[in-house]
């Protein structure tokens, strides 16, 4: 993989943050990230009907594959981005399991909610029963990470992992 697109809505200031952590990653393992916003209407929300369009845009501008880091608007609409990257050849690397899982991304390492729900769990034990003030709390990161591959996307990609991958990954459908 030599480019990578992420496509975004202007004001999702987390993706922004993260594409630009994408960016900097990028430099270092050598290669190109392209990043492209949805337009937004007159109710500053992004239009599902221009997911194909999007994704049209990043593979004539040379995109290999697609990256949703951090994006709630790819994904509730996760079925239209997938099955609009699926028809472009293009495959989906995700950090939501439910974009393989509900959707035909090709890959996601992620955590699942259960997990994150643990840990803030944790965290509001702390504040709530040992009076800690948040601001003073240490953020805190799972350090586990589930890799889920979903087979249907590859058969369509024809693009199939590895073994190393599949060795440690969830195979879904």
């Amino acid at each position: 993989m030599k480019r990578l697109a992420v496509i975004n809505e202007p004001n999702a200031v987390n993706s922004r943050q993260n594409t630009q952590k994408l960016k900097v990653l990028s430099d270092q393992l050598g290669f190109d990230v392209i990043s492209l916003e949805y337009n937004l209407g007159a109710d500053d929300r992004a239009d599902p009907a221009e997911i194909p369009i999007k994704i049209a845009e990043a593979k004539a501008l040379g995109a290999d594959a697609l990256y949703v880091g951090s994006s709630s608007f790819n994904l509730e609409n996760r079925g239209s981005y997938t099955e609009a990257a699926i028809s472009e050849n293009l495959p989906v690397f995700s950090a939501y399991e439910q974009m393989v899982r509900d959707g035909l991304a090709l890959m996601s390492v992620s955590n699942s909610y259960k997990n994150v729900g643990k840990l803030a769990a944790t965290q509001a034990y702390e504040i709530l029963f040992k009076a800690q003030s948040p601001g003073k709390l240490s953020v805190k990161a799972l350090e586990r990470f589930s890799v889920l591959i979903n087979m249907q996307a590859a058969k369509q990609l024809s693009l199939y992992p590895p073994l190393s991958i599949i060795s440690i990954a969830k195979i879904v459908r």
